[in-house]
């Protein structure tokens, strides 16, 4: 056997070897369940104000968002590759996501005693919508129970569209109105991420309004709903894969209020 040819040989197992350690630990891996459920929500340092600037990621669905306009990124990725990650003793991890037209868009995550929190990177061409002064911008989690350190009493829990369904009134209700649409686990259960529950007065009748969106298919998948719990009646507006279904046969006015607020929900406009 030449030189050449013994050098080759024991040159091989090293390469495959590198080539597997490679490939077991990607740079850039898919959102996962656990990460979303760790740090997937709202972030805002006003979070009862729709128009403050604010920044939402749910399974592939990401957005920054201010009065009305925003920027929305998918292939949401996340990694613990950064800068701050050798620097900041409070750094979690990153969020990145791909945007049309620009150099993607990143939530740099940090959590300590204060609060999770995402600082917002991308590059002027992708933030520009929304005015100056966004990159680099702050935000704290609008969840208590995301803002507490492992170990700390768990706050208070925000309801979640989730939480209807153990009222078995709205359960009969929503299940009698989506019909067919009933074989969507997620549409049937109200299962997927979902913003906190809120109060809006439409025609005189309060509302509670929710949002929920498919797992992992956010900017596809998406719905919103109002339950008027005096009068038992349930209304909604579900989007699937760009296809609107009106659940509940509201008027033409309720119809435009429940696009209105599903494209502040799900779209920040």
């Amino acid at each position: 056997m030449s030189k050449g040819d013994r050098l080759r040989r024991s040159f091989l197992p090293a390469a495959l070897l590198a080539a597997a350690l490679g490939s077991a630990v990607p740079a850039h891996a898919k959102l996962d369940t656990a990460t979303e459920g760790r740090y997937g929500g709202v972030y805002s340092n006003a979070c009862s104000d729709a128009q403050a600037l604010r920044v939402r990621f749910f399974g592939d669905f990401m957005t920054v968002e201010r009065a009305g306009k925003a920027v929305n990124a998918n292939r949401v990725r996340a990694s613990k590759t950064h800068p701050s990650a050798g620097s900041a003793p409070d750094f979690a991890a990153v969020i990145r996501g791909e945007v049309a037209g620009g150099n993607g868009l990143s939530f740099v995550l940090h959590h300590n005693a204060d609060g999770l929190f995402a600082v917002i990177e991308g590059d002027e061409h992708a933030l520009a919508p929304l005015g100056p002064d966004v990159q680099g911008q702050r935000l704290r989690h609008c969840d208590p129970n995301r803002n507490r350190l492992p170990g700390a009493a768990p706050a208070a829990v925000p309801e979640r569209a989730y939480d209807l369904m153990k009222d078995a009134r709205f359960r009969a209700a929503w299940t009698k109105a989506i019909g067919p649409l009933s074989r969507e686990r997620w549409i049937a259960q109200l299962n997927g991420p979902a913003p906190e529950l809120r109060s809006e007065t439409l025609a005189g009748t309060a509302y509670t309004v929710g949002a929920v969106c498919k797992p992992h298919d956010c900017g596809d998948n998406s719905l919103v709903l109002l339950h008027d719990a005096k009068g038992g009646r349930v209304l909604a507006l579900i989007h699937q894969n760009g296809r609107e279904t009106l659940v509940g046969a509201p008027s033409p006015e309720m119809a435009q209020e429940l696009r209105r607020i599903w494209r502040q929900e799900w779209r920040g406009s």
